[in-house]
């Protein structure tokens, strides 16, 4: 398996960690029915995001292009919001392991961060 390949895959189940912590987060906010709301609405609202904006260079379609800046700061932004929730909830050994992957993965990684900083 190539190396941008792991590291897609990677990036991949870190955004799929985050958006199952904010489901989770979400469940936590708000007795009774409304709970839901929070626990389906604030995973749609990142996963909308983090879906339809992708940096400018990227090849695929999708909704909005932005500059690599940008991408790499909603990553960072909504990455780091998850890594919150994690904390919030209680789970310090889990928040710190999470944070260590995203921040390795964004070391190993550093190829992709160079090139979203270029375009």
């Amino acid at each position: 398996m190539r190396r941008n390949q792991i590291y897609r895959n990677t990036r991949f189940l870190l955004e799929f960690a985050a958006l199952a912590a904010l489901c989770m987060w979400g469940l936590r906010q708000s007795p009774g029915q409304i709970r839901f709301l929070w626990a389906i609405g604030l995973p749609l609202v990142a996963g909308g995001l983090w879906l339809s904006l992708r940096a400018q260079d990227y090849r695929k379609t999708a909704t909005g292009r932005v500059p690599g800046i940008v991408r790499l700061g909603l990553e960072l932004v909504l990455l780091g919001f998850a890594i919150w929730t994690v904390f919030d909830l209680g789970a310090t050994a889990l928040g710190w392991a999470f944070a260590l992957a995203v921040v390795l993965h964004y070391v190993l990684s550093y190829d992709r961060v160079l090139g979203l900083l270029r375009s």
